[in-house]
């Protein structure tokens, strides 16, 4: 109780040393000194429960007093550390712009990032907000602390709390002084003859600083002589004032202490999962910067789409076969159509190129297509280029989603080592492109036409990226075969490698073969001189290896496809270079990174 403690430890120390005094006396004196003996250990030993009561009563405010004090030296200590942090000075603006930079830093410390990371207009608009909010806050921190600006600047902080304290521990102290002077038996004999009653303790509402009512127990004769008018007033004073100071704490943006890992990737990325655990992400939200360059997308896309249509890619002409989007693989087209003629339930694979000469022929043939879907439309030129279009907005967006390691499905791509390239994002974009355009038709006319126009400017354009990134995640999982795959890489099998006249035959894994089918390939390029050179030679090279094992390829289809994709990955290394795509990734150059370019369905987060 600090100084209230000792007080009542005197009293109580006198109270009982003038009980053992009295009872000699009573021996000597007789009867009527046992009496007063009695009595005056009777008033001492109720004068120090009158004290207890009192300092029990009022030490809790006492110390919301000190408490108070406290808060106010250290909020502007805080104030002028945080003006020469950010080297402002102490005047209205300056301390408006500190404190600006300093919400900064707190935001970024909260959600772990660099500012590096952050779009920029988003972390400004953000740093407004919160700005915005914290200042209303902090200027009423500086008004309710105003009056401790003083101690600090004029006396030291031990100086400042015993000048800040001296009107309460005055009070308190004239009222215990009141209750020592009571507990003499002549002054209750005193008051009994002037017709006067011995003092007793009263409950006295006080409002203390967390704005709760208290009641302090105060003896009647300090009422009377109105001491316990001064204390109350004091104590009232600091009404609700670390009730206040309390509240304002909330206008801190983000408890750091709170956002797990999984909270804070979702606040940056706009991402949030729904109670059937479906991923959603608000691109609009995302507060990271663009990794993607959508532009220079938008002009690799447009190659594949060309390559694979017209043969084409401005001034160069290809052989369509050759296009990414035309590959084949075990003579399978990489994409999926509708049999239109068939209810669109069966399904048949497609390349690009087949995927156009499919929607000429619709146009042209089917009457109900046209008349459904083609009239919508300035030709079937203008279909495609709608579908494709689409395709671009999905797969610029999957990439982003995917490429970024604070994403749910980013994290997923980490975690199992998974890589992609870009034609990889436009493979799957573009099937679920046909599947929705075509899901429906022709039992809805306007389906294809709405799907487009949501994808690409609709109102509803959040709505649909969300269950199309969904969809498209799940065509890539769909295109891996990922499960089959790993296990006939852990296989071991028979290869024959044949050398000029030499033939081997050497036990290995399926991954550890394609491993050095392309090291061996890579070597085998090195000195040749021109593009066409080296594709000669690639091509070579895989039709020997799968003529020397063609009992072997014939038997295991997904194998057969593991390899062709190697070689594609190959091919393309050697005809975009190392830097492919604009140097974003380089693309496999085995079968062990080409596994990688498979991923699963998002995961559940887990807290």
């Amino acid at each position: 109780m600090g100084e209230l403690e000792k007080a009542y430890g005197a009293a109580l120390k006198k109270t009982k040393r003038g009980a053992f005094k009295q009872a000699a006396v009573a021996g000597v004196l007789g009867l009527g000194g046992v009496y007063v003996a009695k009595e005056k250990y009777k008033k001492r030993k109720e004068a120090a429960q009158r004290m207890l009561d009192f300092q029990t009563s009022v030490n809790p405010l006492l110390v919301q007093k000190k408490t108070l004090f406290n808060r106010g030296l250290k909020w502007w200590d805080d104030h002028y550390d945080m003006l020469n942090k950010y080297k402002q000075q102490d005047n209205e603006s300056g301390y408006k712009i500190a404190l600006q930079s300093k919400l900064k830093d707190e935001y970024l410390s909260a959600l772990q990032v660099k500012e590096s990371d952050l779009d920029p207009s988003k972390l400004a608009e953000d740093v407004a907000g919160i700005y915005k909010e914290r200042l209303k806050g902090y200027e009423e921190q500086k008004k309710l602390f105003s009056d401790f600006s003083h101690y600090r600047e004029t006396y030291t902080p031990e100086e400042g709390r015993k000048k800040y304290l001296a009107p309460i521990m005055r009070d308190i102290e004239r009222i215990e002084k009141n209750i020592s002077k009571d507990s003499n038996l002549g002054r209750s004999l005193f008051r009994k003859l002037l017709g006067e009653k011995d003092p007793v303790m009263l409950d006295m509402p006080v409002t203390g600083g967390y704005g709760k009512t208290k009641f302090i127990k105060i003896d009647s004769t300090s009422i009377n002589n109105q001491v316990a008018d001064r204390l109350i007033q004091t104590i009232n004073a600091d009404q609700n004032k670390l009730g206040q100071a309390d509240l304002l704490k909330s206008y801190v943006m983000f408890d750091e202490a709170l956002l797990n890992p999984t909270t804070r990737n979702m606040i940056l990325t706009g991402e949030s999962v729904t109670e059937s655990g479906r991923i959603t992400r608000d691109f609009s939200e995302s507060k990271l910067i663009r990794t993607v360059d959508a532009q220079a997308n938008i002009k690799e896309y447009n190659r594949f789409k060309d390559f694979a249509i017209d043969g084409r890619s401005g001034a160069d002409i290809i052989n369509v076969n050759d296009a990414k989007l035309n590959r084949r693989y075990n003579e399978k087209g990489i994409f999926t159509l509708p049999q239109f003629d068939s209810g669109f339930e069966k399904r048949k694979s497609a390349s690009m190129n087949q995927v156009w000469t499919e929607i000429q022929r619709l146009f042209k043939e089917d009457e109900d297509f046209y008349n459904q879907i083609g009239k919508n439309y300035d030709s079937d030129r203008d279909f495609l280029e709608q579908m494709h279009e689409a395709a671009v907005s999905i797969a610029n967006q999957l990439e982003d989603s995917i490429e970024n390691t604070r994403t749910i499905a980013g994290q997923a791509a980490r975690e199992r080592g998974l890589t992609f390239d870009k034609n990889r994002y436009y493979e799957a974009a573009f099937q679920t492109v046909i599947d929705n355009v075509f899901k429906q038709v022709p039992a809805d006319a306007n389906v294809a036409k709405t799907f487009i126009k949501d994808v690409m400017n609709s109102q509803n354009l959040q709505t649909a990226q969300d269950s199309l990134l969904n969809e498209t995640r799940e065509n890539i999982a769909k295109q891996s075969v990922q499960d089959e795959l790993i296990t006939v890489l852990q296989e071991e099998y028979n290869f024959k490698i044949v050398n000029k006249n030499d033939v081997q035959t050497k036990t290995m894994t399926g991954r550890n073969f394609l491993d050095f089918v392309s090291g061996v390939a890579e070597k085998q390029i090195e000195n040749q001189k021109g593009l066409q050179a080296k594709k000669d030679v690639l091509i070579q090279l895989k039709n020997r290896f799968q003529s020397d094992n063609e009992n072997l390829f014939s038997n295991n289809p997904i194998f057969s496809e593991a390899y062709d994709r190697t070689f594609t990955s190959l091919l393309d290394k050697i005809e975009f270079g190392d830097d492919y795509l604009s140097g974003v990734r380089k693309t496999a150059s085995s079968f062990s990174e080409y596994l990688k370019q498979f991923i699963p369905e998002d995961p559940s987060p887990t807290s």
